[in-house]
């Protein structure tokens, strides 16, 4: 899926109404980057090899988003407004605050996240991703989620910062795990609290207390 736009005054141009429909997007010759708008509360499929980025305010998307195969990539001003999201399998998803224009709202602060299995790359690397955040910036640009589930399977969280002073956080009301389930992280300088650094953690005291 491209084309549209996102800057002001285009940004209404290019809009994909998905309706009570399920959306699935086959990424299958190169990555693909797409600047306008989604509508509907329906299903977003992400399939195929190759990275599918979003760079508009989808506020009109309040359906779920399944991420199978490679990476579902939120960037530039990029928002939307799922009711839960799962990353399965082979499955990335990335909160990309790589340039000047960043975001600390990629998705709704209560936002369920479900990890099963969750171990996809970005299109061209082989390192494990699962969900992921970064800047380049020397700046603090956190997002936070809701609830944050290791449902099945060997997950990876993953960061990355740099600059001197880029901090990349995902902050979660709470932390789940199934039976079995595992999870790795990986990130820069994780739980230091000065220079380039990442974290994923709780959010809620009494969340953080419990797990």
């Amino acid at each position: 899926l491209a084309g549209g736009s996102a800057t002001t005054g285009l940004e209404t141009l290019a809009t994909v109404a998905i309706g009570g429909n399920t959306l699935t997007l086959n990424t299958t010759t190169a990555a693909s980057t797409y600047a306008g708008m989604l509508t509907g509360s329906g299903t977003i499929v992400k399939e195929g090899p190759f990275n599918q980025a979003f760079s508009n305010i989808s506020t009109g998307f309040t359906g779920s988003i399944v991420v199978n195969n490679s990476l579902f990539q939120l960037t530039g001003i990029g928002q939307i407004n799922a009711s839960s999201i799962a990353v399965n399998g082979q499955g990335s998803l990335l909160f990309d605050n790589n340039t000047a224009t960043r975001s600390g709202a990629r998705v709704l602060d209560s936002t369920p996240i479900t990890l099963n299995s969750a171990s996809g790359t970005f299109s061209g690397e082989v390192r494990p991703r699962g969900l992921a955040i970064r800047t380049n910036q020397n700046a603090i640009t956190s997002e936070t989620i809701g609830s944050l589930s290791f449902a099945s399977g060997n997950n990876w969280l993953t960061g990355e910062a740099s600059g001197t002073t880029g901090f990349a956080a995902v902050i979660s009301d709470n932390f789940t795990r199934s039976n079995n389930a595992t999870v790795n992280v990986r990130g820069r300088a994780l739980g230091l609290t000065t220079g380039d650094r990442n974290q994923f953690r709780i959010g809620t005291t009494v969340n953080e207390t419990a797990w």
